[in-house]
């Protein structure tokens, strides 16, 4: 098995507090996050602030245990437990005459990091991504080489920024070297 470091994006409501999701996740994963990102504005688009509203908040998290390593094999059914645990954040909305829609709070996308690479799971299929399980696919969205993260052109721009690069180049220090 591959070393990796389970990770998770999260995009939340600023009226959602990020130790509530944190908690939900522990419950969820069976782990607290070890370590946490910096938290930035989620301004890179608007496709969420129907559904989340606005000022969205982004941050991501890191799951990582000296000597024991996430196994890739189970990315599918993270995601699928990210899925559970986002709708703990749901809320009702009585759009329309009649009409009843579940709306999330709480974005969370898992993924993992590994030496050579961060790979993000979907439930949306394309050119570029490839089917895992239980309607689950993975995304190859930052590569490692000559000792730098290289994004590719689908790559999110919030995945590019500062703030997840610090982060991103933090655990993949902790994992090549293999301590807390």
């Amino acid at each position: 098995m591959e070393k990796a470091i389970l990770i998770a994006g999260i995009i939340r409501n600023p009226e959602i507090k990020p130790e509530d999701i944190f908690r939900a996740l522990k419950m969820a994963f069976g782990i607290s996050p070890s370590h946490i990102s910096r938290e930035m504005d989620f301004d890179f688009t608007t496709y969420y602030e129907k559904e989340m509203g606005r000022n969205l908040k982004r941050s991501w998290a890191g799951f990582f245990v000296p000597g024991e390593f996430f196994d890739a094999g189970n990315l599918a059914d993270f995601k699928n437990l990210a899925r559970k645990t986002e709708e703990k954040f749901t809320y009702t909305d009585g759009a329309g005459i009649g009409a009843v829609a579940k709306k999330r709070r709480v974005n969370i996308d898992p993924g993992y990091l590994t030496p050579s690479k961060i790979v993000l799971a979907s439930t949306k299929d394309f050119s570029h991504r490839i089917y895992l399980s239980n309607g689950i696919y993975g995304e190859v969205t930052l590569t490692f080489s000559d000792g730098k993260y290289s994004p590719l052109p689908w790559t999110y721009p919030d995945y590019k920024t500062d703030v997840f690069m610090e982060f991103a180049y933090l655990l993949r220090g902790l994992l090549v070297k293999g301590k807390k």
